[in-house]
C-alpha cells in the first residue's frame, strides 16, 4: 500500500484501513482490470492519432494526461509498497 493512504490518520485508523484494503481485494482487482482496459484504449488512440488533424497535439496531450491519471489510480489500488 502506498503511504498516501495513511497521511493524516492515527494508528488505529491506519490499522482499520489496512484491514479494509485487504478485504476489498476482489473489488480492487476488478477496478484494476477496468483501468487496464482504459489504459489500453488510450494507448491505442495514441498509436492511431490523426496527424492531419489541426488539434492532434491537444488530443495527444489529453491522452497523456488521461494515462497518467489512470496509472496513478492503479498504483493506489495495487497492494505493492512504495520502493
Amino acid at each position: 500500500m502506498l503511504s498516501r493512504w495513511f497521511k493524516g490518520l492515527d494508528k488505529d485508523q491506519v490499522e482499520d484501513l489496512k484491514q479494509e484494503f485487504v478485504r476489498a481485494q476482489r473489488f480492487r482487482k476488478r477496478l484494476i482490470e477496468i483501468l487496464d482496459e482504459d489504459l489500453e484504449s488510450a494507448h491505442f488512440a495514441m498509436r492511431n492519432a490523426d496527424y492531419n488533424s489541426a488539434s492532434w497535439a491537444y488530443e495527444q496531450a489529453g491522452l497523456v494526461e488521461k494515462t497518467k491519471t489512470l496509472l496513478s489510480l492503479k498504483r493506489l489500488l495495487e497492494r505493492k509498497s512504495e520502493s
